[in-house]
């Protein structure tokens, strides 16, 4: 282009004045030349064809252009020594060059040295025992400890394929992406943001070359690697990265697709996997819970003996955060693939393996339970909390689990040996009150507690067995359940939970007994109606018209009780034979009635 250029000029050797244009600085003349000037001086300054304008205009601004950049980046004599830092320095124009795929850019950035750097800017953390003072950091030292590593987070997130893949395609390069965690440090970073950074490039090169990833992890890390995960668990999103490793599609994206899928887009189609790439999630799935590296077994051990993180501020706090991310991952794994192959729930169907797991779960009753009656340290009920912590979060799972894949398995053999074992720790739980509330007038369920009823309220009418009910009988939850109905008169989850086990029995119930000791004795279940509702009336008359919330519930469990006492002649002598709950039906339909008119008029 220079030469043609060269010769052009040659060839039309007079100055632009004599076509009628006049400039007064470069500037003007640049502009011309860019295709600013009249229709005239463009056709005869690129030679009378107006065909290649753009590209001679990008031969003819070099001269005006930096003397280091061209309009391809930068120059091939300067590529050599340009340095990772030196494209930071220039940071708008280096991200609009990348979106541009610059190829010189491309090259200087792909250049093995610079790979590197970019590795490491995101994995290494420059730990500390104290927090820094950014005061004493000198300029070179603060960028390199904040300013790089975002930048090199960035980049690496931007999922392009001309630089991503040099992370991914050998060895000596995997080693260093997967260091933040098998080398993880136990003091603070420098920069607490460096996780964040981390977890979201290893997110994308997972994403992007999972199998030359997992392969690797398969072939040098193997336990190192997954028990770190473990053990780290408490740090953010960990669980995330462990779906990922799996080969599961993390929270982001789902509801990406599912708000796509909402939108009806046209154009919205689920990307479709290559047998290859399916092939090596399935193996990273079995590979995951066979005898080289068993993840159940280290989250089990974990539970059992949890890592206490000195490093942090609150390291039991940390302890409860871990558990809440184990937890989550366990329970996404049982809710993916249900007409799939899943080896982490075969696995965990497994009769001494579930027993184990539950077991760790309710070893930590006591201790909790025995916090809100002592007085402890702040460190001490700090660690209660975290026992706590594991319970709910470890309920909550077991409710997922049980619900979802023993009624598909046809195990109903596991929530019958769970009760059993457990019925009497259950009961436990629901008679204790949250922890510092025992000195208070004020009632407060708890979270453990509506974990333990929600539990009950999913498996219970799942399962439809009388062999269960009768050992919820035997164990008294029956009557735990309904006082807490009734002592907290506005929880609506706490009483759509208890009506729904209610109706399971009122409905599906064969024993007589069962049915006879929800209405009668120990429940008295027909008699608290009356009380709730004389109840409701006072608290109305007293807070200007506010009365209980259940009210409603009151009313589904009433309709349960008048269809049960059709069908059952023993409910039904029991039912016609009390004239107190007689009266509250009178008054309570006279009163429904009254409402249904004045909401008509109205």
């Amino acid at each position: 282009k220079e030469e043609e250029t060269k010769e052009e000029e040659e060839t039309n050797d007079f100055s632009l004045q004599e076509v009628g244009v006049t400039v007064d600085n470069d500037e003007e003349i640049l502009n011309g030349l860019s295709g600013g000037g009249t229709e005239e001086t463009d056709l005869y300054e690129f030679g009378g064809d107006d065909d290649d304008d753009e590209e001679d205009a990008n031969a003819y601004a070099a001269p005006w252009m930096s003397t280091n950049h061209t309009m391809d980046g930068y120059s091939q004599g300067d590529q050599d020594d340009v340095t990772l830092e030196q494209l930071f320095a220039r940071e708008q124009e280096l991200f609009k060059e990348i979106q541009e795929e610059v190829p010189s850019t491309t090259r200087i950035l792909t250049k093995k040295e610079n790979i590197l750097k970019l590795i490491h800017y995101v994995v290494d953390t420059h730990p500390v025992d104290e927090p820094i003072d950014l005061e004493k950091l000198s300029e070179g030292d603060e960028e390199k400890i904040f300013k790089y590593p975002f930048y090199a987070y960035i980049l690496l997130s931007l999922e392009l394929q001309a630089i991503n893949m040099h992370c991914c395609n050998n060895d000596e390069h995997r080693e260093i992406v997967f260091s933040y965690l098998t080398n993880f440090s136990e003091k603070r970073p420098s920069n607490s943001a460096i996780h964040n950074y981390y977890v979201c490039t290893l997110d994308v090169l997972l994403k992007g070359y999972y199998i030359e990833m997992t392969e690797y992890v398969k072939t040098n890390l193997k336990e190192k690697l997954i028990g770190n995960m473990v053990k780290y668990g408490y740090m953010e999103k960990m669980d995330q990265l462990l779906m990922r490793l799996l080969g599961y599609d993390v929270k982001s994206e789902e509801m990406k697709g599912a708000n796509e899928l909402m939108m009806m887009d046209p154009y919205f189609s689920k990307p479709v996997e290559s047998e290859e790439l399916l092939t090596a999630k399935n193996e990273m799935k079995e590979w995951i819970v066979s005898d080289e590296c068993n993840i159940i077994t280290m989250i089990i051990e974990h539970l059992k003996k949890p890592y206490i993180p000195e490093h942090v501020d609150n390291p039991y706090s940390a302890v409860a955060e871990g558990y809440r991310n184990i937890f989550t991952f366990l329970t996404a794994v049982c809710q993916k693939g249900l007409n799939k192959v899943n080896p982490i729930v075969d696995y965990l169907m497994k009769k001494e393996i579930f027993k184990e797991l539950v077991g760790v779960i309710f070893s930590s009753v006591e201790y909790f339970i025995e916090s809100t009656t002592t007085s402890l340290e702040s460190s001490e009920k700090i660690r209660a909390q975290a026992q706590r912590d594991l319970f709910i979060h470890g309920v909550q799972f077991l409710n997922e689990f049980m619900t979802i894949h023993c009624s598909r398995y046809q195990h109903n053999k596991i929530p019958m040996i769970f009760f059993k074992q457990h019925g009497d720790q259950l009961q436990k739980v629901l008679k204790t009150l949250p922890q510092n509330m025992n000195n208070t007038s004020k009632k407060c369920l708890g979270e453990h507690r509506l974990v333990v009823v929600q539990l009950l309220a999913k498996i219970i009418p799942k399962m439809a067995q009388d062999s269960l009910r009768s050992i919820l009988v035997s164990k008294h939850i029956y009557e735990c359940v309904i006082e807490l109905f009734f002592d907290h008169p506005h929880n609506n989850m706490l009483h759509q939970s208890v009506v729904e086990l209610i109706r399971d029995v009122l409905r599906n119930s064969d024993v007589d007994e069962t049915l006879m000791h929800l209405l009668s004795e120990p429940c008295r279940l027909m008699r608290r109606i009356v009380f709730g509702y004389n109840a409701h009336k006072l608290s109305k008359e007293e807070n200007k018209g506010l009365g209980y919330s259940y009210m409603g519930h009151i009313h589904e469990i009433h309709e349960e009780i008048v269809g049960c006492s059709t069908s059952i002649p023993r409910v039904n002598k029991f039912y016609s034979a009390d004239e107190d709950y007689a009266a509250f039906v009178k008054e309570f339909i006279k009163t429904q009635q009254t409402n249904g008119q004045n909401w008509i008029q109205q």
